[in-house]
């Protein structure tokens, strides 16, 4: 890519970091109040029990917090993009230990085994690293499967140029037609998946991963899912 490109580019993704940033914050007071609303009427309705009026509120405040899930996502989108980068060196598996403390809960109620091998140096932005750290870990313990207690393990992989580590877990597993759709914003799999949540997650992490000079992608597996971390050789220190 040229260097013109390049820079057509870099405006682009400033302005779309800008959009997000707008969009969440007009529209997320736009869905407090509408959730202040709800509330209201929750409370004048109570004393009558009408289940017809109780079912269409509950419809109200599920679509009500799905839009706030949404805004929240695309403010924490315009964050990554928006926020001035503090490179500092790190070692990559304190960032994964960092991230796991901060998901204690979510995999200790899972029954989640960890494991995290030796990563290396690399000079990230150590908050935004944790984050999309937390995000591609959340992803691969969101889609277990049933009745098999969850195993991840963290891996650098041998490389040349780059550093480049992979996520490994013993999931449901990715179709190889979905590697590239999964890192849209606010896809799912399935149309109505519940367990997908906002569908943000993967998006947000890339973006960090890209502001890095990286990139994520998803690596076909035999079993479970398999997500490629990659950062160019200057952010371990090697290169230029």
């Amino acid at each position: 890519m040229e260097s013109s490109d390049l820079s057509i580019h870099s405006v682009a993704e400033h302005e779309l970091g800008e959009f997000a940033y707008v969009v969440a914050h007009d529209l997320g007071a736009v869905f407090r109040q509408l959730k202040g609303v709800v509330d209201l009427i929750v409370r004048d309705v109570e004393p009558t029990n009408l289940e017809r009026h109780r079912i269409l509120l509950d419809h109200l405040e599920a679509a009500s917090k799905g839009g706030q899930g949404m805004i929240s996502a695309l403010g924490h989108y315009a964050s990554a993009q928006r926020r001035d980068l503090a490179a500092q060196a790190c070692v990559g598996e304190d960032l994964v230990r960092d991230a796991l403390r901060e998901l204690r809960s979510t995999f200790g109620n899972a029954g989640a085994e960890v494991i995290v091998n030796p990563l290396g140096p690399i000079i990230v932005d150590r908050s935004l690293m944790i984050e999309a750290i937390k995000h591609l870990l959340h992803n691969a313990l969101k889609f277990r499967r049933p009745d098999v207690a969850p195993a991840i393990e963290i891996s650098l992989q041998p490389d040349e140029r780059d550093w480049v580590a992979r996520i490994v877990d013993n999931g449901i597993g990715l179709d190889a037609s979905q590697h590239d759709a999964a890192f849209q914003m606010f896809y799912r799999r399935r149309p109505g998946d519940e367990n997908a949540g906002v569908g943000a997650g993967l998006t947000i992490a890339r973006r960090i991963f890209r502001r890095h000079g990286g990139d994520l992608r998803f690596i076909s597996a035999i079993e479970g899912a398999c997500i490629e971390m990659r950062l160019p050789q200057r952010a371990n220190g090697k290169g230029a």
